[in-house]
């Protein structure tokens, strides 16, 4: 096989959970080139980091042709017939079925939100092993990501996510910080364009008050910063799924989502319930750090 095309119009938690089945492809089709093409930006940067061979805008493929009932553009497909797309966007049969008849290679669609209680990376492999490629699920304690940075030190506090209800109280993240501080972590918060758009500049203010503010207005940025950091705790977002693929320590905080399905991938990780107003946090940060005292 020459070419695999993975097309992916998610977020950067989704994108990043399947990016995580690139060392299976690699495993099965070792000389592949590997081309993922997706939405979100991120994917440039983990190009740049060599996780696969090329990125690619989804928008400069015109998937929206295959919605009509007959497509009355055709894409000009860089595949051959000895080649496969992996399909992870959603779409309906009609999608589906324009999508097979319009490109040459041969295609094998991945449930994006797939409902059965096992981790996504495991339903994906299974999915592609029953298309007959023989990926196995990637490691709980996968790597992902290769690391630039050889000193890497505090910790990251990243209190948003893509849905309100993901959120642990900004509250609980302050308490968090606040013991940091007093057992002399170095600690930063991060926030990006949601948490701007849900709060405003006055949301930064209240955070700068308590330790400084990397803004995530750049995600490639973002994720080098993360890259500087030892550890990170947030919520079940896409950030997260960063830090543990970077091979951070990383603290998930889980609320209304299943960890089962939805956890990060990485060497370090550590998956708490959002935990109550009243509720000692320091088994979290020593779950980050080590240790709940290092002064």
């Amino acid at each position: 096989m020459r070419d695999i095309l993975i097309l992916h119009a998610g977020a950067v938690g989704d994108l990043v959970l399947t990016a995580q089945l690139i060392p299976p492809l690699r495993n099965v089709f070792r000389s592949a080139r590997i081309t993922v093409a997706a939405r979100c930006g991120l994917v440039h940067w983990l190009a740049d980091r060599h996780v696969m061979d090329r990125a690619l805008d989804v928008e400069t493929i015109p998937l929206h042709v295959l919605y009509a009932p007959k497509p009355e553009s055709s894409i000009d497909w860089p595949l051959s017939a000895d080649d496969l797309v992996i399909n992870c966007c959603k779409g309906d049969a009609r999608f589906h079925a324009n999508l097979r008849q319009s490109c040459p290679a041969r295609v094998v669609t991945l449930d994006p939100i797939p409902s059965e209680p096992r981790h996504v990376t495991n339903v994906w492999t299974q999915s592609l092993r029953d298309a007959g490629i023989p990926a196995e699920p990637p490691s709980p304690t996968q790597r992902l990501i290769t690391s630039q940075f050889a000193d890497r030190t505090g910790v990251i506090i990243h209190p948003g996510s893509g849905g309100k209800a993901k959120c642990a109280p900004i509250e609980t993240f302050e308490r968090i910080v606040a013991h940091l501080r007093k057992h002399c972590v170095d600690v930063r918060w991060m926030i990006g364009p949601t948490e701007r758009d849900w709060h405003g500049h006055a949301f930064k203010e209240r955070l700068e008050q308590s330790a400084p503010v990397i803004d995530e207005s750049d995600i490639a940025i973002a994720a080098d910063h993360l890259d500087h950091a030892a550890a990170f705790i947030g919520n079940d977002a896409g950030m997260t799924h960063v830090a543990a693929a970077l091979g951070l320590t990383t603290v998930a905080l889980f609320g209304p989502t299943d960890p089962t399905v939805w956890s990060p991938v990485g060497p370090s990780v550590h998956i708490r319930p959002f935990p109550a107003a009243d509720e000692d946090i320091a088994a979290i940060v020593e779950s980050a750090t080590g240790s709940a005292d290092h002064c």
